[in-house]
């Protein structure tokens, strides 16, 4: 869930001034969508449906209704892509929003609403090509949507939920050729990004933004994470989403790794026995990968080994933990390392590399002599 959504504007902005009744300016609809979006966070499913049908019933047909479908979905069934019914599903609500901000708008329109409606539509289509590992339909998909992307921009002095749309795009247009070169031919047609102030919109959208502040905590606590070694400064995001959103395992693992990046062991082993309770592949994966750096840090390498090797028994779903499966590797190479075996630990190191997306991972994996 991570750098590869790069071009995933995620939902629900709802910049809307220019309907018979504004939506922006609607205080109990602006209300309902913020505590649908809540629970969803916190999967509380059929509570966050209820607000839904109210919305529905207020605002027919209007784009916010597809969309926020669209969000739950993505929530529910965690990893989406796995399921192709459900896939097939959400993919016609994102075009069904599409279709119904032309409706409302006409196309190109530079009305605010429409603008998030299109860019977010965009931006969850080219998500699913991401999951597939499509990366030149996927930024083929974002092109579509950078015209209001780009118009998105202007937009942050009006409505602080644009930042996170805006920061992101700054901090990772460099990102994304960077880490996928083939990509490079394309990004000629994309405006030029700027890291710092990226990072700069980003922290303003996590203290400012209301429908998406969650989001904005999310991706800047893995930018934190992954690229910019600075853990402490992530931790403020990820236990603001733990304490904001309990439910929710995803945010829940971020914590534990954060936590465990800054040695604060007894609160990660804590944290980890809860996510243990999560039977999805996803979080057990998680799970094994944390038991085994507890493990490994107290000393016991052969329990160790067999959380690590745990880890690597669940199938790989790339939205969310293919970090986890790197570490994994990472924790195998070491363990072999401290048992005299270089030539396996090169060859585990090796296969790190294959998934390793952190720097410090990747630096850990090329260091190893």
């Amino acid at each position: 869930m991570k750098w590869k959504r790069i071009f995933v504007l995620f939902l629900i902005t709802l910049t809307v001034p220019k309907l018979k009744a504004q939506f922006l300016e609607d205080a109990e609809a602006m209300g309902l969508v913020k505590s649908s979006i809540d629970h969803i966070y916190n999967f509380e499913f059929a509570q966050a449906d209820k607000y839904a049908a109210e919305i529905s019933k207020k605002y027919p047909g209007h784009p916010v209704t597809y969309l926020l479908k669209a969000f739950s979905m993505n929530w529910r069934y965690l990893p989406i892509d796995s399921n192709k019914e459900k896939m097939e599903e959400y993919q016609k609500l994102l075009q069904k929003c599409l279709e119904a901000t032309r409706q409302r708008y006409g196309s190109g329109s530079t009305d605010p609403e429409a603008v998030f409606f299109t860019m977010a539509s965009h931006g969850y289509i080219a998500l699913t090509h991401n999951y597939r590992g499509e990366f030149l339909k996927a930024v083929g998909e974002a092109r579509k949507a950078y015209k209001s992307l780009v118009d998105g921009m202007s937009f942050v002095e009006v409505n602080p939920d644009f930042y996170f749309t805006s920061g992101l795009y700054n901090y990772y247009v460099n990102v994304y050729p960077e880490m996928y070169p083939v990509v490079k031919p394309l990004m000629i047609f994309f405006k030029s990004g700027n890291k710092a102030k990226g990072l700069q919109q980003l922290r303003l959208g996590a203290e400012k933004g209301v429908i998406t502040m969650a989001e904005t905590c999310y991706y800047l606590s893995h930018i934190y994470l992954a690229y910019e070694d600075r853990m402490s400064d992530g931790l403020i995001y990820t236990g603001k989403l733990r304490r904001l959103y309990p439910g929710n395992p995803v945010y829940r693992m971020r914590y534990i790794e954060n936590l465990l990046h800054l040695g604060r062991y007894q609160e990660a082993a804590k944290e980890n026995l809860v996510l243990a309770k999560y039977n999805k592949g996803l979080f057990q994966k998680a799970y094994y990968c944390f038991d085994g750096l507890l493990k490994e840090r107290n000393g016991n390498d052969r329990e160790a080994k067999e959380a690590f090797s745990k880890a690597l028994e669940v199938p790989l779903e790339m939205q969310y933990i293919k970090e986890y499966h790197a570490m994994a590797f990472a924790g195998l190479a070491r363990i072999a390392d401290r048992a005299g075996d270089k030539k396996l630990a090169k060859a585990q190191y090796k296969k790190c590399l294959e998934y390793a997306e952190y720097k410090r991972l990747i630096r850990e994996a090329k260091n190893y002599k």
